[in-house]
């Protein structure tokens, strides 16, 4: 699975490779689903604000 984001220099890409086996095809593409929705929630948890003003405003967060 790739996520890519940006363009340009300011382009960055994560590739992660799953080794695991699955029983089924559906069952590899929601395990990878839930890998990418959780690496972006804690892209957005790391841009959030100073911690006195995180403690008051909740993280945004991608679900599905």
């Amino acid at each position: 699975m790739s996520i890519a984001s940006g363009s340009g220099s300011a382009c960055t890409d994560r590739v992660m490779r799953f080794h695991d086996d699955f029983p089924t095809h559906d069952a590899a593409a929601h395990y990878a689903v839930a890998q990418g929705i959780d690496w972006v929630n804690d892209a957005l948890r790391a841009r959030v604000r100073p911690a006195t003003v995180a403690a008051t405003v909740p993280s945004p967060q991608i679900c599905i």
